[in-house]
């Protein structure tokens, strides 16, 4: 590349920026305000003169919670062959090596921690209208797996993988800015500032020339840089030489991505293929704007009525300081000095009346109070995040199920963010299948669970450039909310007596009920240890010869609110009778019993009674 290339790429950078310059709103100071308020930095460049600054963070609140309703369903993508022939000759080998891509993709989910830098993205999105991911190969990342052997016998070692970096809005720069989709523009600029001793090192790695790296010197080209501190960097110092702008350009040239990296005055990756197909770079929008790339900001609707909340509750807080206090004038020819100290004597000269007089602490409007908290409300509500969404519903009042449909009616609004958001997903899984397919030359391995069992796969990229692949992004129910249903129908079912109280507790979702696996093993022990004997023998007796009433019914007899199917209508009149021919130690025994207990007991004696299994009852009306 020579020095007019570098200029040339430096002279798009200066276009971007003047795009983005003619944007309205601004569109660099509209980020800086954003994220400022977005940190409860609200009163930025603000002299209040005296007056308290209060801050009430309905910008933040509301942001979080968009944010956290759109990430509260679990995201997944999931790779199918296209058109798949399950009867195929070949048909298992190529699932199997569909699943361990799979795998491949979670485990590079994880690793890199996409379900943060979603996150971060749609902060970014909240705050500044866009937010994307910047995919790229670091080469020095050592994977500890090994291929093949050296010459001098040791083991040569897999190098390189995959890694993401969220871009900042401003950070990105297309071809074509009119065009939102990524893969179709003439060129994307991808901007950063490096620190020079960094950037030097890379460009000697690179072999440039000392005369060209020397080039690479601080500069304050930092003005466009999002947020407030990000315009705040390191002093230059001899050991990091301060920070600098850098370019990464890309553009596609028969089907294969090439890219240069450059300083202002030097360059450190002369042009090469990156060995990819597609731009590695997923780009979404939180609210899309006609014919622009760039998107409008969520927080920028929120900022003039943060402003006029923070006013207003100051403004007050003002007027209580000054005003609410009661004031003292006193008549200075007659009082020399007033004293307001308890207990005192003011000496007057003449008559006292009005000497001294007690002036009334000032009036507030109170109607102030009612457009605040109507102004605070609607700006809620009105992005979705009420007190319902938000949490603050009474569980005393607001069964889980009204809970559910208030919260999913408030998520309508969110449904394009989501659905943006899905689709950027997808965009960045291709990118990731497109650098295992082009950057995973040599088999790998690849760990994965599979029905708990721990398992190792093998993965080469070449096995997928000729499998016709379709992808899938799979959302799942939000798992806050779903809890709340779920929990909701078990109590509903265990309050009709559908399901016992052991089946509920099997059923409660984790971490509900304290050591729930505890309870649910003393449950079992005590049904076991409560067992009714076997038929034809005999039940133990308590060493006087009457038959201690169980506690625990047998199978299908259970009192109202117990185990299993419901107790039978019983015949009060008999089992009165019954129980006044037992002995008076079993009479006692029984009225022990609590009330749910006591007739499945007698049912169950009466049953025995009849089977010839208790001994002869010793009650006062036996006859014989």
């Amino acid at each position: 590349m020579n020095i007019n290339e570098i200029e040339s790429d430096y002279q798009l950078y200066e276009i971007g920026k003047t795009y983005n310059r003619q944007l309205s709103p601004p569109f660099y100071q509209t980020i800086d305000i954003n994220e400022a308020f977005y940190a409860n930095d609200q009163w930025r460049g603000v002299k209040a003169k005296g007056q308290p600054a209060l801050i009430m963070p309905v910008y933040k609140r509301v942001a979080d919670h968009e944010i956290a309703s759109i990430l509260s369903s679990p995201i997944k993508a999931v790779f199918t062959i296209e058109n798949f022939d399950s009867e195929a000759d070949n048909a298992e080998e190529l699932q199997n090596k569909v699943d361990i891509l799979n795998h491949t993709v979670q485990n590079i989910w994880e690793k890199t921690k996409i379900d943060s830098l979603l996150r971060e993205c749609l902060t970014d999105g909240f705050n500044s209208g866009d937010y994307a991911i910047y995919t790229f190969w670091d080469k020095n990342i050592n994977t500890k797996q090994a291929y093949g052997k050296n010459p001098d016998g040791t083991d040569t070692q897999i190098v390189g993988d995959i890694c993401n970096e969220v871009k900042d809005s401003s950070e990105i720069m297309f071809g074509n800015p009119n065009d939102k989709r990524v893969q179709t523009q003439p060129y994307i600029l991808i901007i950063g500032r490096g620190i020079v001793a960094d950037l030097v090192k890379e460009a000697k790695a690179n072999g440039v020339s000392e005369s060209d790296y020397n080039t690479i010197t601080s500069d304050l080209d930092y003005l466009e840089t999002a947020g407030d501190r990000g315009k705040i960097e390191i002093d230059k110092s001899l050991e990091t030489g301060g920070k600098t702008l850098y370019i990464i350009k890309m553009w596609k040239k028969d089907g294969m991505v090439y890219y240069r990296k450059s300083t202002k005055f030097c360059n450190i990756i002369k042009e090469q293929a990156m060995n990819l197909t597609r731009y590695p770079l997923a780009f979404g929008n939180w609210i899309k704007r006609k014919n622009s790339y760039h998107g409008t900001a969520a927080g920028t609707a929120l900022v003039p009525n943060q402003i006029v909340i923070n006013q207003m509750y100051s403004q007050i807080a003002y007027h209580l300081r000054m005003t609410a206090f009661g004031k003292v004038i006193y008549d200075s020819s007659r009082i020399a000095s007033y004293n307001n100290a308890i207990g005192s004597a003011i000496a007057v000269e003449g008559d006292i009346t009005g000497a001294v007089q007690q002036l009334q602490a000032g009036q507030l409007n109170t109607n102030i109070f009612g457009f605040i908290g109507d102004l605070v409300s609607q700006t809620k509500d009105l992005n979705g995040a009420n007190d319902t969404a938000l949490g603050n519903a009474n569980p005393n009042v607001a069964s889980g199920t009204a809970i559910m449909a208030n919260v999913t009616q408030n998520a309508i609004p969110l449904e394009n963010p989501k659905q943006i958001l899905y689709q950027f997903v997808e965009d960045f899984v291709l990118n990731l299948e497109d650098f295992i397919e082009n950057k995973y030359k040599v088999p790998r391995q690849v760990g994965y669970m599979d029905e708990k069992v721990s398992k190792v796969g093998e993965i080469n990229g070449k096995d997928y450039k000729d499998i016709s692949l379709k992808l899938k992004v799979e959302v799942g129910a939000s798992t806050i909310w779903s809890e709340i249903t779920e929990i909701n129908t078990i109590l509903t079912l265990l309050a009709g007596q559908h399901i016992t109280f052991l089946q509920a507790l099997e059923r409660m979702p984790d971490g509900y009920v304290m050591n729930k696996q505890g309870l649910i093993d003393e449950i079992n022990k005590a049904n076991l240890a409560n067992q009714p004997p076997p038929q034809g023998q005999a039940v133990p007796p308590t060493g006087q010869g009457e038959a201690m009433p169980p506690t625990v019914p047998p199978t299908g007899q259970v009192p109202q609110g117990g185990q299993g199917e419901a107790t039978p209508t019983a015949n009060y009149d008999d089992m009165a009778k019954f129980v006044d021919s037992l002995s008076p130690e079993v009479q006692a025994k029984l009225k022990e019993l609590p009330d749910k207990q006591y007739e499945s007991a007698v049912m169950q004696l009466m049953d025995a009674d009849k089977q010839g299994l208790l001994n002869p009852p010793q009650g006062g009306n036996q006859n014989g």
